[in-house]
């Protein structure tokens, strides 16, 4: 069958009310929520099929995940990576949900490129029950002072943060079920702390925002960065045409 032929039958089918692109991914969607997902021990903000989720924040949705902007640290660059289902961890989480999740930080390092600025991936499995990959861009010139960064926070909490190899995979180091903090940077180097006891939950966010990084001290607590719902909105559907291009879920 020729490339015109099958296009013309394509056609065809989409005229006789075939399945399109949308209702098979709407399909595969519903047979992954029924068949791999956790179920939340209780109301969980971040399942993308949950009353509590805040939908106007949601930029783009994959078959496993969603991605949405959390307008906190960069102020309006700032993004979580979200899985769709209820999974508590990267370490519990499905391969196909983990193979998508890459997918998303290869995009959002690509989109933060182009406009000058490297990114911060953190992942924090302690006092949460959904996945939660946090996202933020940080300017290159401050690159080479992350690792510092962390190292210097990591002494001043108490925290053992060490480094692990840069090909490693999460899964194999920590076990399914075990709290820790996870940090992927732009040099490359990766920085794992299980967490035995207490550990200081804003960890990641007071790291970024110290005067090393973002030297923006006064967004360590999220509560100091809320803005109205129509601006948030607004951030939101800047960024999601901004984001077009590399989304791995548009043509």
């Amino acid at each position: 069958m020729t490339p015109r032929e099958e296009k013309g039958k394509k056609r065809q089918r989409d005229k006789d009310g075939g399945p399109d692109r949308k209702q098979i991914k709407h399909s595969n969607l519903q047979f992954y929520l029924a068949n791999s997902c956790e179920e939340p021990t209780g109301p969980c903000w971040f399942c993308l099929g949950s009353p509590e989720v805040e939908k106007h924040l949601v930029v783009s949705v994959g078959i496993h995940q969603n991605i949405r902007q959390t307008l906190c640290l960069d102020y309006d660059d700032h993004i979580l990576i979200l899985p769709i289902g209820h999974h508590q961890s990267t370490t519990s989480a499905p391969s196909e949900v983990i193979d998508e999740i890459n997918r998303y930080k290869t995009a959002l390092k690509k989109f933060f490129k182009q406009i000058g600025k490297s990114v911060v991936f953190f992942e924090r499995n302690y006092k949460t029950q959904h996945l939660q990959i946090q996202v933020v861009p940080v300017p290159i010139d401050c690159v080479q002072e992350l690792k510092d960064a962390f190292m210097q926070c990591s002494e001043e909490e108490n925290v053992e943060l060490n480094e692990i190899p840069k090909h490693s995979d999460l899964k194999q180091i920590v076990p399914s079920g075990t709290p820790y903090f996870y940090a992927e940077i732009p040099s490359g180097e990766k920085l794992l702390h299980r967490i035995k006891k207490q550990f200081p939950i804003q960890f990641g966010r007071d790291v970024l925002s110290s005067v090393q990084v973002l030297n923006m001290p006064e967004r360590v607590d999220w509560r100091n960065c809320k803005i109205s719902k129509d601006k948030e909105a607004r951030l939101a559907a800047k960024f999601k045409e901004d984001f077009k291009q590399f989304d791995l879920n548009l043509d």
